[in-house]
């Protein structure tokens, strides 16, 4: 899966969260919950798919540099939404699932390093090797 599709996933489910909790305190109802899911799915897919992008090309960054780059847009666009929707009072509890979205995008998008060998063992292999073929000459 690629960044943009992590940032478009996480964008709904970010999106569904939030409607989630404004249906059942404001309007208290499925149908209020359908409502703000596909209205909010317009804004929340392609800005997810455009942090997506973002945490694309930051890979290597140090994670609290990627965690501003990623934060602040999705703060803006929660900030925004919830403003031009009069849901004010919802802004700052809207950040809670944003964050976690955030979050996961950053860890799945993070560059990774290859383990290195276990050289332990290896060498514990090879001493085990090299013992027994000593105890094998002795015999």
């Amino acid at each position: 899966m690629t960044a943009r599709m992590y940032g478009a996933l996480l964008g709904l489910g970010n999106t569904a969260v939030i409607a989630l909790g404004i249906a059942v305190r404001e309007h208290g109802g499925a149908p209020a919950f359908m409502a703000l899911l596909f209205i909010g799915s317009f804004v929340g897919v392609p800005s997810g798919m455009v942090i997506g992008a973002i945490a694309k090309r930051t890979p290597g960054w140090p994670v609290f540099a990627r965690l501003v780059v990623i934060i602040a847009p999705a703060f803006f666009v929660v900030t925004l939404f919830g403003t031009v929707a009069r849901f004010d009072a919802y802004i700052v509890l809207s950040f809670v699932p944003t964050i976690v979205a955030a979050l996961y995008l950053e860890r799945w998008t993070r560059a990774t390093q290859p383990l290195p060998a276990a050289q332990r063992i290896t060498n514990l292999h090879q001493r085990e090797t090299e013992s027994n073929a000593v105890a094998n000459a002795r015999w």
